[in-house]
């Protein structure tokens, strides 16, 4: 059973992690004994039986990035609750301990793809040869939830070291291989890789016309407007539906009238995207089209609106 004083540290030691009291971290100082001893209570709240208690003591040990706390929360990374495992990953991720790379690597293949991708993430914090490793493995794994997760962190860890591998990979003519590279190039913000992921708007693969998307969106070029305009009217509903959220991010005004008319598209995702781009961009000329759109048959493209509206400083 957790007694009141662990609870007490536990908050006292997120709260003083977090900025969000300066009394919490004079009382972490005031706890008797020294910072082990501290890390060792929290250990112990590792094996409660309530999974929202681990979760907290897990996150509180990454805090306070004690090493001697990585073998209990090694054993914890087997916990039985994905939330626990998740937090778990992140905290091995916050103290940075090369000994958590293989068990970290063995994550990877979790049956949660949110623990798969957290301890990608941790891998990513921890950034040994060894864990680079791990995650240029996962990158080719099957599904492209986790080896885009994986080609993202790659990119925003390693970027620099692969862009020239990853910009050759772009011309490849295996999908898979071309988007993995656009993935990487993106995360990097690599604007030498703009004009060929441009070009990669045209590739026969909508999933391929997808990556490039996600690319140009983190890069964030303004050279990529015109192109993702024509592309709203692509095939491709997932790609208008891309094109439309990319276009709300880069904040160019030559992206409101084509986002006014996809307001009124047929297909309620693009409206429901098109809805929350012009919200992003902040023109005014898109309350009275967005006032009309609160009265759209779909549920999501009206809150789309009405958060749009918000934003653009008017009442719904």
């Amino acid at each position: 059973m957790t007694s009141n004083p662990t609870l007490w540290l536990v908050a006292a030691v997120l709260t003083c992690a977090a900025g969000l009291s300066t009394a919490g971290c004079r009382a972490t100082q005031r706890t008797s004994g020294p910072p082990k001893s501290r890390a060792q209570l929290l250990v112990e709240e590792l094996s409660h039986d309530d999974p929202a208690i681990r979760q907290l003591a897990a996150e509180a040990l990454g805090r306070l990035g004690d090493r001697d706390t990585v073998k209990p929360l090694l054993a914890a990374l087997s916990d039985e609750d994905p939330g626990v495992r998740v937090v778990v990953a992140n905290a091995l991720g916050r103290i940075g301990d090369p000994e958590a790379v293989a068990p970290l690597a063995e994550a990877l293949d979790d049956v949660s793809d949110d623990v798969a991708i957290a301890a990608m993430e941790a891998l990513g914090m921890i950034r040994t040869d060894e864990a680079r490793s791990a995650l240029d493995k996962a990158s080719w794994s099957a599904g492209d939830t986790r080896n885009r997760a994986a080609s993202r962190i790659l990119g925003k860890v390693w970027g620099d070291d692969l862009a020239e591998t990853m910009r050759g990979d772009l011309d490849s003519p295996d999908p898979k291989v071309s988007q993995r590279a656009a993935w990487v190039l993106g995360r990097a913000k690599s604007t030498d890789a703009v004009a060929p992921l441009l070009g990669k708007l045209e590739a026969p693969e909508a999933s391929t016309r997808l990556a490039a998307i996600d690319a140009l969106g983190w890069i964030g070029d303004k050279r990529a407007v015109g192109p993702l305009i024509a592309a709203l009217a692509d095939d491709s509903e997932s790609v208008r539906v891309a094109s439309a959220v990319t276009l709300g991010t880069l904040g160019d005004a030559r992206a409101v009238e084509p986002l006014l008319k996809a307001l009124t598209d047929g297909n309620g995702e693009l409206r429901q995207a098109a809805a929350g781009a012009l919200g992003d961009l902040g023109d005014p000329k898109a309350v009275g089209p967005l006032r009309t759109a609160l009265q759209d048959r779909e549920f999501a493209v009206r809150q789309a609106a009405a958060e749009a509206i918000q934003r653009l400083g008017q009442l719904p």
